[in-house]
């Protein structure tokens, strides 16, 4: 499961408690569950909400943040 939707489907103390399972603000937990201003948890935290909530998946974490497009490594040598 995505963490956008993971959030959209929970009331306001699943997502506190989330956040706190986390070890993370609930308002960057908000920041990062819809990318506000293309805010993306970095591998640490995406470590810690997998640990925290057993429905998010780590595929669906890599690609809800991955880029919109594949970096190629040729550009930047």
């Amino acid at each position: 499961m995505k963490l956008s939707d993971l959030y959209q489907s929970l009331d306001k103390q699943g997502r506190k408690a989330l956040a706190e399972k986390a070890d993370i603000d609930s308002g960057y937990l908000w920041q990062i569950a819809t990318q506000w201003r293309g805010k993306k948890p970095s591998i640490d935290v995406i470590g810690r909400l997998l640990r925290a909530d057993d429905r998010l998946k780590a595929k669906d974490l890599i690609s809800e943040f991955a880029p919109a497009e594949p970096l190629n490594e040729a550009e930047h040598a």
